[in-house]
C-alpha cells in the first residue's frame, strides 16, 4: 500500500523536481506535505470532493440554545460540519424509534423569528450557523426533551502525515497526485506542462463526477419548467 510519502515522491517526479526512484529530502517532503494538507482542507469546503455522507445521532440537552458541534462543543466532533444536508429528531422513547424530519432554515429565516426562545417537546426547524471552531445548532422551538438529533453531514478528508497509508475511494489517488504536482510547481521553480494540467483536470473530473447530483426539476404544468418564484394565484 502506498504511503503519503510515496504519493509526494510521485508528484515531485511528475514535475521533474526529482528523478524516478529518488527520495525527496526531509525538507522537501515536509514542505510538500504541508501543501497537500492545505489542498485537502480546500477540498473539504467543496461538495464535489465529498465522496460520502454520514448519519450521526446525538442526544439533545433540554432547554439548551444553541447546541454546539465541534471539538469543544455540546456534541464533540473533530471538526464542525461544513454543511448539514438533512436532520431529524429521533423519538427515542418509543420502540422502534421514530424519526421526525426537521426543516433546514437559513439565517434570514432565523432573523425573522420574533420569539426565538419559545419551547416545545418536539422542534420542527433547524438553523445551522457554521461558526468556528464550533458550529451552532439553533432548534426551533427550543426542545425540552432529551430526544435524539440525527444529522446528515459530509465525510471530510482527514489531515495526514508522511507515514500515513493512502486510503481513499477509486480515482482520488490520481486526483491528489496530479493536483499536488501542479500545486508544487511554483515552490520548485517549475512550470506545469500542458500534459500535467490535462491529467489533473481529467483526474479531478473522475472524482467529481460521482459526487455531482443533478438538481431536481419540477413543473407546475406539463412541459413548463418551474422557476424560483412562486406561482401566481388569482
Amino acid at each position: 500500500m502506498a504511503t503519503i510519502l510515496d504519493l509526494i515522491t510521485e508528484s515531485l517526479a511528475e514535475i521533474g523536481a526529482y528523478a524516478q526512484g529518488e527520495t525527496p529530502s526531509a525538507d522537501d517532503a515536509n514542505a510538500a506535505l504541508a501543501k497537500l494538507n492545505d489542498m485537502l482542507d480546500t477540498w473539504n469546503a467543496q461538495k464535489l470532493y465529498v465522496y460520502n455522507m454520514v448519519f450521526t445521532t446525538y442526544t439533545l440537552v433540554p432547554n439548551l440554545q444553541p447546541h454546539l458541534i465541534g471539538p469543544s462543543g455540546t456534541f464533540v466532533v473533530a471538526q464542525r460540519p461544513v454543511k448539514i444536508e438533512n436532520a431529524n429528531i429521533v423519538l427515542n422513547n418509543v420502540v422502534p424509534n421514530v424519526r421526525s424530519p426537521l426543516r433546514l432554515r437559513d439565517d434570514d429565516w432565523w432573523a425573522s423569528q420574533r420569539v426565538q426562545g419559545v419551547t416545545t417537546t418536539l422542534p420542527t426547524d433547524l438553523y445551522y450557523s457554521p461558526a468556528w471552531p464550533n458550529g451552532q445548532l439553533f432548534l426551533w422551538p427550543v426542545p425540552t426533551t432529551a430526544y435524539g438529533l440525527e444529522l446528515e453531514t459530509w465525510v471530510l478528508l482527514a489531515q495526514t502525515t508522511l507515514v500515513t497509508t493512502f486510503s481513499l475511494p477509486p480515482g482520488y489517488k490520481s486526483a491528489v497526485k496530479y493536483t499536488l504536482a501542479e500545486e508544487l510547481c511554483p515552490s520548485f521553480g517549475k512550470e506545469p506542462s500542458v500534459m500535467l494540467v490535462r491529467q489533473g483536470q481529467k483526474a479531478r473530473e473522475a472524482v467529481q463526477s460521482p459526487n455531482s447530483v443533478a438538481p431536481r426539476i419540477s413543473t407546475w404544468d406539463s412541459g413548463v419548467p418551474r422557476g424560483g418564484k412562486e406561482r401566481p394565484t388569482f
